[in-house]
């Protein structure tokens, strides 16, 4: 049985703000019929995915993801002395924390990653960096 479009974005806003899960999934953007179809994958049958996730562990996912480019972007901005150090520290807290589990701590390391990435960006703005 095929699901339509509307049908799944109802099924979806019941739980989830469907323009955060569009937001957090930008290369969909422009081909909203695939974000659909994936997701409607995704709620029907769980176990299509090579590791099987639910909607929630997928969504923080890319927002782990999503923070890792982030600070790396951030860090291009650094001192050549100090970029490599920052990057390694980037690396090493999200290695630290590769194998949490818990989704409330996963969403306490992205709120502190967030604040202390918005830090280090506002530290470089005023150097100049």
């Amino acid at each position: 049985m095929s699901c339509t479009g509307a049908q799944i974005e109802k099924d979806i806003a019941e739980t989830f703000d469907l323009e955060a899960i569009i937001d957090e999934f930008k290369y969909f953007k422009g081909r909203r019929a695939e974000l659909y179809f994936f997701i409607q994958i995704l709620l029907r049958d769980k176990s299509v995915m090579a590791v099987s996730f639910d909607l929630q562990t997928f969504i923080l996912r890319a927002r782990v993801l999503k923070l890792y480019r982030q600070a790396l972007r951030v860090t291009k901005r650094a001192p050549a002395h100090s970029k490599g150090e920052l990057m390694q520290t980037i690396r090493n807290e999200m290695e630290k924390n590769r194998d949490c589990k818990d989704k409330q701590k996963i969403r306490y390391f992205i709120s502190e990653g967030m604040e202390r990435l918005k830090g280090l960006d506002e530290m470089l703005d005023m150097q100049g960096h």
